[in-house]
């Protein structure tokens, strides 16, 4: 995924750049705003029914248009529900502030916190797109299995890097981290991080004596003792 300097509103669909139908055809205007119709129309329909149940021709009627022009822009409905992850997808907040300096002393706590605020966030407002992303990615299609990967690819080197930073520091003398190393070890993180959105959107708050804030706070720590405190073996086995 793409770094942005400008960071989208919760939610926000971006239109791609490039935007082509299926000839082949650079999209003048209008075709653009066709195309990104149809994408809203069926994000609105995946927050109404199952993703299994939606057709296209059930979409091209919500959007106002025939069958006919939906398969000008888009090949099935899987094809609609890829691109429209895509542009979620570029709607990923910037995070390379958290870059510039290492996790080290009384602000490290804060500033991850702060982090995984927008993480969740971010995840939150894209909750049903993400959530059936990742099943249908899990179940074979290999396109939403990529864009994943992609939109995980940020923070999962932005944790790398510290880990591999603050090793350094700490440890000036040894051996440094593999770099592959430090990715599979953030990679686990920003798993945690996923199953953090799950479990802030499927069990209901007044149910529990902890806070979402409790939450983000208990994993914020957790990442910096990995990050900082963890011992890590150079060359793993």
């Amino acid at each position: 995924m793409t770094r942005r300097a400008a960071q989208s509103q919760p939610g926000e669909i971006r239109p791609l750049k490039a935007e082509r139908n299926q000839r082949g055809q650079v999209l003048g205007n209008k075709g653009a705003r066709t195309r990104q119709v149809i994408l809203e129309s069926t994000r609105a329909m995946i927050l109404e029914r199952s993703f299994r149940e939606l057709s296209a021709v059930e979409i091209a009627k919500r959007s106002g248009l025939a069958v006919g022009t939906l398969y000008t822009y888009f090949e099935d409905v899987t094809d609609i529900f890829v691109v429209l992850v895509e542009q979620i997808s570029q709607s990923f907040p910037d995070i390379t502030r958290f870059d510039g300096v290492p996790w080290q002393g009384p602000a490290a706590l804060e500033n991850l916190v702060e982090l995984l605020r927008i993480m969740v966030d971010y995840n939150v407002d894209n909750y049903p797109i993400l959530r059936l992303r990742n099943h249908l990615a899990d179940e074979g299609e290999e396109r939403l299995a990529r864009i994943r990967s992609c939109a995980a690819q940020p923070v999962v080197d932005l944790l790398a890097r510290q880990i591999v930073t603050i090793h350094q520091i700490n440890q000036p003398q040894a051996a440094a981290i593999e770099w592959e190393h430090a990715r599979r070890i953030a990679g686990l993180l920003v798993g945690m991080i996923d199953r953090l959105t799950v479990l802030v959107m499927q069990w209901p708050y007044k149910h529990r004596a902890s806070s979402i804030e409790d939450y983000i706070d208990s994993a914020a720590r957790i990442i910096l003792a990995t990050v900082t405190a963890v011992p890590f073996d150079t060359h793993p086995t």
